[in-house]
């Protein structure tokens, strides 16, 4: 009852109190799960407290939910081979559609841990290729260079796409094809 009346609000101030809710459960009473369900469909939330709760085991995948939620990355966007807008205007109303919080996929790709957070990271590594600036260009290229194999393909792939589309750095392209690891 109280995230569905937290959810009708669809507050930063009412996200916020599910979040305490789940993260000063001491007494283990808190339906966590659905009150960060509920955090992850208002798409606003506290980003270090949600950050936070990655560490705690039960509740880390309803809190990356939200994260990624929040960060609008959950959100489909156009697959590598549909056409891009070329026009502003057309970007313009695909960003709105599909709005990317650009800093947040940063500072999530900055944040997280390898080798423990690679799946985390992957779902931003595919949101990130359609970021408008640069911000997230540092995360990618610390995925390319450090994650698994996977997560490091999927990074590579985004930088590639971000020098083809939004001419992006390719330092860590390079720097991959120069590398002696094997398998990418």
């Amino acid at each position: 009852a109280e995230a569905e009346a937290a959810q009708a609000l669809g507050t930063a101030e009412a996200a916020q109190a599910l979040v305490a809710r789940v993260t000063d459960d001491h007494a283990g009473t808190a339906e966590a799960s659905t009150l960060l369900r509920t955090v992850q469909r208002m798409r606003v939330g506290p980003v270090d407290d949600l950050l936070a709760l990655l560490e705690r085991p039960g509740v880390a995948p309803a809190a990356w939910r939200a994260l990624v939620a929040r960060a609008g990355a959950d959100l489909r966007r156009p697959d590598d081979d549909d056409p891009v807008p070329q026009q502003d205007a057309e970007y313009a109303e695909l960003e709105a559609r599909e709005a990317l919080d650009n800093a947040l996929v940063a500072r999530l790709l900055l944040t997280l841990k390898a080798p423990e957070h690679a799946d985390y990271a992957q779902t931003l590594v595919v949101a990130a290729r359609w970021a408008r600036d640069g911000a997230v260009d540092a995360g990618l290229a610390r995925w390319a260079a450090s994650g698994p194999n996977a997560t490091r393909a999927r990074a590579l792939e985004a930088i590639g796409f971000r020098a083809r589309r939004r001419g992006g750095p390719v330092e860590a392209l390079r720097a991959a094809v120069t590398s002696p690891e094997p398998g990418l």
